[in-house]
C-alpha cells in the first residue's frame, strides 16, 4: 500500500507526532508543516480510473477504512485540503468528474450531525454522492415514483444530505 519513512529529523511538539500516536506501517511521512496538519497521511496509490462500484465497496456497516480508501483514489494526486476555521486536517482529491473530501470533526456541526463526531469522507461522481445507508423508496414497485434502492443520490433531499457524509475509520 504505502511507504512508511520514519523521520527523525522533525522534534515538532504536537500530539500527531509524538511516537505513541503515529500509526506504524502504512503512512508516508513528508517533511514541514504539513505534519502539523495531517495532511502527510493522505497519500492516494490507487489505479487511474476507479468505478462506482470501487467505491462503493469501500462501505462497511456504514463506514469506510481510510487505508483502504486511499488504495482507490488515484496514485499521484494532489491533496488540495484547504484549512479553515471549523476543520484543520483532512484531505480533498479531485479528477474527471470525481471528487473525494474528507475532514476531522467540524467544530461547527450541528448538534447529532455526523460530521461534528469525527472524521468523515464524502465521495461525488458528477452530481451524484455515494451514501452510507441505501436510498430507498417511498413507493411501492409499479408505482410511477419507485426507484430501486440506490447507493448514489443527489444530495438534494434530507436523507441524502445526511447520509453523504460518511464516517471514515482512520484507525
Amino acid at each position: 500500500m504505502y511507504d512508511y519513512l520514519e523521520s527523525k529529523k522533525r522534534a515538532i511538539a504536537h500530539p500527531y507526532n509524538n511516537k505513541e500516536s503515529i500509526r506504524r506501517g502504512t503512512i508516508q511521512r513528508q517533511e514541514g508543516l504539513a505534519g502539523l496538519f495531517g495532511l502527510e497521511l493522505w497519500v492516494p496509490t490507487g489505479a487511474p480510473n476507479p468505478t462506482r462500484a470501487d467505491f462503493q465497496n469501500l462501505l462497511n456497516g456504514g463506514t469506510i477504512n481510510a487505508d483502504q480508501l486511499m488504495a482507490v483514489i488515484p496514485a499521484g494526486l494532489e491533496n488540495t485540503f484547504e484549512i479553515g476555521p471549523r476543520t484543520q486536517r483532512g484531505f480533498k482529491f479531485e479528477w474527471g468528474n470525481w471528487h473525494v473530501h474528507g475532514h476531522e470533526a467540524d467544530a461547527g456541526a450541528h448538534a447529532g450531525h455526523v460530521g461534528g463526531a469525527g472524521w468523515i469522507v464524502r465521495i461525488r461522481d458528477g452530481n451524484q454522492w455515494l451514501l452510507s445507508q441505501p436510498l430507498i423508496s417511498d413507493h411501492p414497485v409499479g408505482h410511477v415514483n419507485y426507484f430501486a434502492p440506490t447507493s448514489w443520490a443527489a444530495a438534494n433531499g434530507q436523507f441524502a444530505r445526511a447520509h453523504s457524509h460518511i464516517p471514515l475509520d482512520v484507525d
